[in-house]
């Protein structure tokens, strides 16, 4: 029996991991170690144009869903969501921003794709209920049915980052781990 045709040897797969960039062995060392994890694929993400935008759009769905369920509770929901109906004026997110710098926590419009004119007219619809009427849930449908693309581009670049960081891994893992193993 002779050695398969295709099988490339520890040394040329060392080889071509010393020509890679630190943070790129860093990244393989972690995968080798860790296996395949979710983790590493959503630090990925955040990096990747598509999966950062898909990533910010399930971000905006979590809270707007959370401030559409509060918009049932009168008074609460009328202050949750006239402050997220404020945080499309631009010059007070840059101020919050500002305010907000040394925790490192960025505030953002929660429904970009919403206008103004929409948001500030769905909550003078509360007038007439004594802000009783759960309004925000017009701009989350609205956000949400324009995020959609968004996720659908975000679960593509999931899959193929996934599949990436599967292919590091069938790839460098067993020669890290044979040297890994060897050090003991």
């Amino acid at each position: 029996m002779g050695k398969p045709e295709n099988k490339i040897s520890p040394a040329e797969i060392l080889g071509e991991f010393e020509s890679l960039s630190i943070k790129e062995q860093e990244e393989i060392l972690e995968l080798a170690v860790q296996g395949v994890n979710l983790k590493l694929i959503y630090k990925r993400m955040e990096e990747d144009p598509q999966g950062q935008e898909a990533v910010n759009a399930l971000r905006r769905l979590g809270a707007n869903t959370v401030i559409s369920i509060l918009d049932f509770i009168p008074g609460v929901g009328l202050l949750a969501s006239g402050s997220a109906d404020a945080l499309k004026i631009k010059w007070l997110r840059k101020i919050l921003n500002l305010g907000l710098k040394h925790l490192k926590v960025q505030v953002e419009d929660l429904t970009p794709d919403v206008s103004k004119k929409i948001a500030y007219l769905t909550e003078l619809l509360e007038i007439p209920f004594f802000g009783t009427a759960p309004t925000h849930f017009v701009e989350t449908t609205i956000q949400t049915a324009r995020d959609i693309p968004r996720f659908k581009r975000g679960l593509k670049a999931y899959k193929r980052l996934k599949e990436e960081e599967r292919k590091k891994y069938e790839k460098f893992g067993p020669v890290i781990r044979e040297a890994k193993n060897k050090f003991k």
